[in-house]
């Protein structure tokens, strides 16, 4: 009886270790063996990743030599069967049918043709949902965010998640068309395509994006799954190819050392050596339809960009003065802006948008302060019914026609005010619908997507991002312009939208909670009474090291607010470089460092779009994050913080 036992034992152990093997076997992650080497299935011991989507699922059980695995998600099931075939498996479900195989494939692989490239309605706002798996290096990351930029607002978008103790992610965001998106968890930084409507699955090794001088040109072990997972794996092994001819540090010197037909000539002899390699690239390298079009896109857009960029970057290490550009010049970076809607597809589009909205040349401030001359004088004599106030009027514009420092703006001295005061709603009416139409003349030459990116980047940027009203001589004409009908929505929605986000942030903000854990419960507890203006930056960050030459002037502009307090975030950077970036630019205030950790806790809290960010801690302990100055807008700055400051 003993012995019968012990066989039956061993038989059922036998048996059971039968089962098991073969479940272990198709662990892991398979890829497709139809020459897209593109992420299949995910089999996990606690999770599997399939469809692109998450699942649970129990024990693997198999029947007439197929493994049959139950998926479950909380009100979805789906079976799939899987065989073993020549080190490879054949997998299939209810729809779909594949063979995967435990590695990718060499560069002789069977490659797909005749892919498709994008749709006529390019422009289809819907949401993407991304999952992600992080094999993380030395500890879990704390949170996963996508990042890019929108063409029809100001700001970044960016959304946020929580990564789980298993390195899982999953995020949905909304988009307006197809485009690159970046994302970051950990020492993760990528950048991949998404589009509207797309489900999506990443599995990422952290550990491929460490290193210093590779990071750029080094290929990343990223796998795909879901829409998009084709061109994403094609754009893996093409982007760090194009970044090692892209010459970023030449460029920058050059843009530094050049005066500007020069840098233009190179520019552009440099965007030709980029399509060169694109084109060469291709033929050598059959690659879908979509990669090659962000690939144009992009290596035109760059150039636009940075031409664009360069009226700022030439002197900002001396007088940071914006640079006049020839005529020429210009037409040449509108040349490049085209009106083909698949331009959206490059993340530089949004980029170079902003550029449009920002900084006036010298040329500029000189026919702007004419314009603003002239038609306010007009509307002034209109408005000066007594000889007096006659005589005061022609002698202001009298006054302000000999001003040098006047920055494209007029301005009204203390003999004047009482008489203009009577006027300030019309006065600033006038100054907003002068900005605008000004910036309307600088756009002229760009098509009707352009131009509605650029509008709509402008008026968010002055008004909506602030939480300002837009003034109604400024939307009257907005409205009367030939903009996509996207733009109009989005413009409308944010103005619809403003005076709810008003009450709740701008003015009152939001409640910080008093833990000792994160940053702004510190600071809250820190500084009771007082203002705290922060400014969050990276010692890597030109605008960020840009805006502190400002400083000095505005503290001893608020010497005598004793309750305004100036707090200093240094994130995403070496803590080294950051102790030597304080002493050079002498930043008096707390200057705190925020490692990976306090980082990622403080902008889950903030949501940090880019930087540099600003934003105040009132008196109350409350926080307003939207419509902070920066410093280099210096008299707004002051007055924003005298207002907060004399709040009871």
């Amino acid at each position: 009886m003993k012995k019968l036992l012990t066989l039956t034992f061993l038989v059922i152990m036998s048996a059971g270790l039968y089962a098991q093997k073969p479940a272990e076997s198709i662990r892991g992650n398979w890829f497709k063996a139809d020459g897209s080497n593109t992420w299949a299935i995910g089999l996990h011991e606690k999770y599997a990743v399939y469809d692109a989507q998450f699942w649970d699922y129990g024990e693997i059980t198999q029947s007439e030599g197929l493994h049959i695995i139950e998926l479950k998600q909380p009100d979805l099931r789906r079976t799939i069967k899987i065989n073993e075939i020549n080190g490879g498996l054949f997998v299939r479900d209810e729809k779909t049918s594949m063979r995967v195989e435990p590695e990718r494939q060499g560069e002789d692989r069977l490659r797909l043709r005749n892919r498709d490239t994008f749709s006529s309605d390019f422009i289809k706002p819907d949401q993407v949902e991304l999952m992600g798996v992080l094999q993380h290096k030395d500890k879990m990351a704390l949170t996963a965010s996508v990042i890019y930029n929108d063409p029809f607002s100001e700001d970044q978008q960016k959304y946020t998640v929580k990564v789980d103790e298993l390195g899982r992610f999953k995020l949905t965001f909304p988009l307006k068309s197809p485009q690159t998106v970046m994302l970051t968890v950990g020492d993760a930084f990528l950048v991949y395509m998404a589009e509207p409507g797309a489900r999506q699955a990443m599995w990422i090794d952290e550990a491929s994006f460490m290193g210093e001088g590779s990071a750029w040109t080094s290929t990343k072990e990223l796998l795909f799954m879901g829409d998009l997972a084709l061109e994403n794996e094609e754009y893996r092994i093409y982007k760090p190819q194009y970044m090692e001819i892209r010459a970023y540090f030449e460029n920058d010197s050059t843009q530094k050392a050049s005066e500007p037909l020069d840098y233009l000539a190179y520019r552009i002899g440099l965007m030709e050596k980029h399509n060169a390699f694109n084109k060469a690239y291709f033929e050598e390298v059959p690659t879908s339809p979509k990669v090659r079009e962000l690939a144009k896109r992009e290596a035109r857009l760059y150039a636009a960009d940075d031409l664009m960029r360069y009226r700022w970057l030439k002197n900002m290490r001396s007088t940071r003065e914006i640079v006049e550009l020839p005529l020429s010049y210009l037409e040449q970076v509108r040349a490049l802006i085209s009106e083909d809607p698949v331009d959206l597809l490059s993340t530089e589009f949004g980029s170079v948008m902003r550029e449009m909205t920002m900084g006036m040349m010298p040329s500029d401030r000189e026919k702007s302060h004419d314009i603003r001359m002239a038609r306010m004088y007009e509307l002034l004599s209109s408005k000066a019914l007594s000889e007096e106030n006659r005589t005061l009027v022609d002698q202001w514009l009298s006054a302000e026609k000999s001003r040098e420092q006047h920055f494209g703006m007029v301005k009204f001295p203390e003999k004047v005010k009482p008489f203009t005061d009577l006027y300030k709603a019309e006065i600033n009416d006038l100054n907003a619908l002068i900005s605008f139409e000004l910036m309307l003349d600088r756009i002229s030459g760009l098509g009707k997507i352009a131009r509605s990116s650029v509008v709509n980047t402008f008026i968010d940027q002055v008004y909506f991002s602030k939480g300002t009203d837009v003034p109604e001589a400024v939307w009257e004409r907005a409205m009367s312009l030939d903009m996509i009908p996207l733009a109009k929505e989005v413009l409308e929605t944010r103005k619809s939208d403003l005076a709810i986000l008003r009450n709740a942030r701008f003015v009152e903000g939001v409640a910080i909670s008093d833990s000792e854990d994160d940053i702004l419960g510190q600071l809250k507890n820190k500084y009771k009474g007082k203002v705290v203006y922060i400014d969050v930056w990276a010692t890597w960050c030109r605008p960020c090291i840009g805006e502190f030459s400002h400083l000095p002037d505005i503290k001893e502009n608020l010497k005598d607010e004793k309750d305004v307090v100036f707090v200093y975030l240094c994130a995403q950077s070496k803590e080294e470089s950051w102790k030597t970036m304080v002493k050079k630019h002498n930043l008096k205030g707390d200057n705190l460092f925020l490692d990976d950790d306090k980082y990622a806790m403080f902008d889950r809290i903030v949501n940090v779009t880019g930087f540099p960010t600003y934003m105040v801690i009132t008196k109350e302990g409350k926080l307003v994050r939207e419509g902070i100055e920066r410093p280099s807008n210096s008299e707004e700055l002051i007055d924003q913080l005298k207002e907060f400051a004399g709040r009871q």
